[in-house]
């Protein structure tokens, strides 16, 4: 089994980058939600909010010192009660950007192994801790602070509690950044992949699809245009398998059952994006439903990407592989993978195209070249045996 959480990230990480948006919380990686969020500081981060008072300028001088997050929220509060919905989603992201860090740092390496080896799968609260566990009180002191703790397979992930804010804040700040929130609320509910075998859920995965493209089309939603285009665009490479194939191919390279069955059915926002489905869909049935190097080409074209880019990022799934072990987080298999971008001629037969690509040889699959080799094989021994 190999890591593919380091491969995700690192395969979209310039992208998301550039992508960044109006906020600093929009240029949080998009990435097994339920997992883990990625923060990514910007250098220049109090120019770029460019700072209008003292007073915020005091906040964030505060921040960047605080540990106490509870009298940071009071602050906030207090700050918010006067000022506009833009002004309040600044000051909210802020905190967002200073929490995320604290709170994704707040247990010591001995804590996460405590609270590991209490073999509590998914979320944890300080309702599973008896009172006189050593580990009740902080757990109580990181829920205070609006933080929650999961456990998955092996470690502990700690984020923020986006449901408290939302249900605290979304009178006070503006309808796009509500809707960040409500689709980061949702990536932490469930994971959009099996966390052992690596299938995606097609289900969780077309319905951030959904929340993104509405959140990015919604009227007066500007300020975070970028950062749900991002979230798209994340969402749409994992669901068209662009992002890893395996999530979407069994281990014979075809397409999995459910991916199957939601290409058919799903019925996108986006009217462009149902067009190429069915476009798609008629490729897959020429191919007997198996990824090959037409179909992923067709893929790359709709989603603007290069025979080099496809290539470096195939070169990046096997140069970032690292093997651990079967009970490390996200532990995903990852197959060897072959460049998309092999130069196959036009004119040659169907059956010579179809290649499944970025897999390993396929196992099982029958090849009549290979079973003329061996019947050859089986011959010469046999005639040997005789002699």
């Amino acid at each position: 089994m190999k890591n593919k959480l380091s491969n995700l990230s690192k395969s979209l990480k310039k992208f998301f980058k550039s992508k960044g948006g109006k906020y600093t919380i929009g240029v949080i990686l998009f990435i097994a939600y339920s997992v883990l969020l990625y923060y990514f500081a910007v250098d220049n981060y109090k120019a770029e909010l460019a700072i209008k008072s003292a007073e915020r300028q005091e906040f964030i001088e505060h921040l960047s010192e605080s540990d106490h997050l509870n009298e940071d929220e009071e602050k906030l509060m207090k700050m918010m009660e006067s000022r506009e919905p833009g002004e309040n989603t600044e000051l909210l992201d802020l905190y967002f950007y200073y929490a995320g860090q604290y709170i994704n740092n707040f247990f010591t390496p001995d804590e996460e192994i405590y609270l590991s080896g209490l073999k509590i799968d998914g979320f944890i609260t300080s309702e599973n801790l008896n009172d006189d566990d050593p580990m009740k009180e902080r757990m109580l002191e990181i829920e205070s602070m609006h933080g929650l703790v999961k456990h998955i397979q092996g470690t502990i992930i700690t984020q923020i509690d986006y449901k408290y804010f939302i249900d605290t804040y979304k009178e006070k700040i503006t309808q796009g950044y509500l809707d960040v929130l409500y689709l980061y609320e949702e990536e932490q509910k469930e994971e959009f992949y099996h966390v052992t075998s690596g299938d995606m859920f097609p289900n969780v995965v077309t319905k951030r699809l959904d929340m993104a493209y509405a959140g990015m089309t919604r009227e007066g939603n500007e300020d975070v245009y970028e950062m749900m285009e991002s979230a798209y665009a994340y969402y749409l490479n994992i669901y068209l398998g662009v992002t890893d194939v395996e999530m979407i191919n069994a281990k014979n390279g075809y397409l999995l059952d459910e991916v199957l069955e939601s290409y058919k059915t799903y019925e996108p926002k986006d009217e462009k994006l149902k067009t190429f489905m069915k476009d798609m869909l008629a490729k897959y049935e020429e191919t007997n439903n198996m990824r090959t190097v037409e179909v992923t080409r067709m893929v790359n074209e709709y989603l603007g990407i290069t025979a080099e880019e496809n290539e470096e990022h195939n070169n990046e799934l096997e140069n970032n592989a690292v093997e651990i072990s079967p009970v490390q987080p996200g532990d995903i298999e990852i197959i060897e993978t072959e460049s998309a971008s092999e130069n196959v001629s036009e004119s040659e037969p169907v059956a010579e195209t179809e290649e499944v690509v970025e897999t390993e040889a396929v196992e099982n699959v029958e090849v009549e070249t290979l079973e003329e080799t061996e019947a050859e094989t089986e011959e010469t021994t046999e005639s040997k045996e005789a002699n």
